[in-house]
């Protein structure tokens, strides 16, 4: 899904990161041992989404393929931090060093997509939270 957020607000299928993040999607088909029809049906669901994308940019009526309520569902700070994470723990799973910094630099580009930083600096730390009850209650 994230790829498919990506390219609704990015409005163009085909540029360079999108392109990254689609490609990341066999590396980690690769590192997790999936099936192919899984990959297959990753990718068919991404090809759809970019013609209702293409269809709509020509002006025609075009009906997108995944719920509604999917399709930019935003994400909390945990599930910032399990999609970056699941990058990392698919990186270390590949065999090459240039496969390995590809799902890095998606993981990168993701973390700046959804909003890591904000959100990073937008959560007040456990402590200082505890902190402030104890001194409403003093």
């Amino acid at each position: 899904m994230e790829v498919i957020n990506f390219l609704y607000l990015n409005g163009a299928p085909n540029k360079p990161e999108a392109v990254g993040l689609e490609s990341t999607i066999a590396l980690v088909a690769e590192a997790w041992e999936l099936p192919q029809d899984v990959l297959d049906k990753s990718r068919a669901a991404i090809a759809a989404e970019c013609e209702v994308m293409l269809l709509k940019s020509d002006g025609e009526e075009a009906h997108t393929t995944i719920p509604q309520d999917k399709i930019l569902e935003s994400y909390g700070g945990d599930g910032i931090m399990a999609t970056l994470w699941g990058l990392f723990e698919t990186s270390v799973r590949l065999d090459t060093k240039e496969k390995r910094e590809q799902v890095l630099q998606s993981a990168q580009l993701l973390a700046e997509f959804l909003g890591m930083g904000e959100w990073l600096t937008d959560v007040k730390p456990v402590r200082s939270i505890k902190q402030e009850q104890t001194m409403q209650m003093a």
